[in-house]
């Protein structure tokens, strides 16, 4: 709520203000002077204005809610969403010629920041043509209130003083806990019913799909374990055979293993963990005021996604982990692909890798500088003339 009340705040203090001065305006182009002076005039004025509303937010809305030390973090996504807001304003203010139309919009342009932010329909719930998979759906991209929710909910769980600490730990058993408990299981799952489909030729099942999701998801186990399967070559459906199945079954049975030793490996390395924060002066103290002052058990049961009801998707013939978002780093297609799953811990751009927080913001600052183009430009103002001379042909 506090990102939709910063959108709604930065459009409601612009919505007016090219608006009410569109006689000035009419003298200052008859005069030739800057009309991007006039527009900056115009935004930093909104923009100071924004960061003094959005630290009065943070401040009194994080002392009565007993947000420990995200005071910066959530003045920086609200002031940010704030002045994306001023932007959508300022573009209705120049694109319409009344005030009664600009304040009809305004909720007409706040709507789909609230549904589709992520927040009061998950993305996984929507209609299935309108989902995107295993990533946010591209109508999701552009809603800045998906961007500014992630970054506080990722940041307010992994950052937090209490979390930060076992943050890689738990990311670890996360990760072979879902391998063991779910990928596994289903793998086997697959080679058995390619096996009882051969022996019994029946056709029920497309062994070819089958046998590629699982020899993809064998290359990556390779990848990882470092385990290689000698007979990886033979899943498909000319040279699959119960013999590669046997071998393929054993091969799980050996990851297995190696998941489960770096399972208990990660356990161990909190347990230290938690013993040497024990150990330091007033520990004990310390430790339990932070896990009741920042461990917030809504927040980590929305980033680690506890009420999914499917564990795992297939998707363009790999299988897809929907559990722990919070733990899964993005798998990019190519080196600018930007985009991940709801609450990634990191994004990717370029080759490397970003705090999410701070990936966010520069995308939320990013559009609004698109809207600023627009808005310099007229580019809504020329759209509606444009659409308006084909309506009335």
């Amino acid at each position: 709520m506090s990102i939709i009340i910063a959108i709604f705040t930065g459009l409601t203090i612009s919505a007016e203000e090219i608006f009410a001065d569109r006689k000035i305006l009419k003298r200052e182009k008859f005069l030739k002077l800057s009309y991007s002076s006039y527009l900056s005039s115009k935004i930093v004025t909104l923009f100071l204005l924004s960061a003094i509303q959005m630290l009065a937010l943070v401040l009194i809305g994080n002392s009565i809610l007993e947000i420990n030390s995200m005071t910066w973090q959530y003045w920086l996504v609200l002031f940010s969403s704030s002045c994306f807001a001023n932007l959508i304003g300022l573009n209705l203010s120049a694109t319409f010629n009344s005030a009664v139309t600009i304040y009809i919009l305004i909720p007409l342009a706040l709507i789909p920041q609230l549904i589709l932010g992520g927040v009061v329909i998950s993305y996984d719930k929507m209609n299935p043509t309108l989902q995107g998979g295993a990533r946010v759906p591209v109508f999701g991209e552009l809603m800045a209130s998906r961007w500014g929710y992630e970054a506080l909910m990722v940041e307010q769980f992994k950052n937090n003083p209490y979390n930060a600490v076992f943050y890689e730990s738990d990311r670890l058993i996360s990760f072979c806990n879902y391998q063991t408990s779910t990928l596994l299981p289903d793998l086997q799952e697959r080679l058995e019913t390619c096996r009882e489909e051969i022996r019994t030729n029946k056709k029920g099942v497309d062994i070819v799909e089958q046998l590629l999701v699982i020899k993809r998801s064998f290359r990556h186990h390779e990848d990882f374990t470092k385990i290689k399967f000698a007979e990886i070559d033979n899943l498909n459906p000319k040279a699959f055979s119960e013999t590669t199945c046997a071998k393929a079954l054993l091969y799980l049975k050996e990851i297995t293993a190696f998941y489960d030793k770096e399972y208990a490996d990660a356990c161990e390395s909190k347990r230290v963990l938690k013993e040497k924060y024990l150990k330091q002066p007033n520990g004990i103290e310390l430790f339990q005021y932070n896990r009741a002052t920042y461990d917030n058990s809504t927040i980590a049961n929305i980033v680690q996604n506890k009420n999914a009801e499917v564990c795992i998707i297939l998707e363009d013939g790999e299988l897809i982990e929907r559990t722990d978002p919070i733990y899964n780093y993005p798998k990019p297609l190519f080196s600018l692909d930007f985009r991940t799953h709801f609450f990634a811990p990191v994004k990717h751009f370029a080759g490397e890798f970003y705090d999410t927080l701070l990936f966010n913001i520069a995308i939320i600052w990013s559009m609004t500088g698109a809207l600023y183009i627009a808005l310099y430009f007229k580019l809504f103002k020329k759209f509606l003339k444009l659409f308006g001379s084909k309506t009335s042909r």
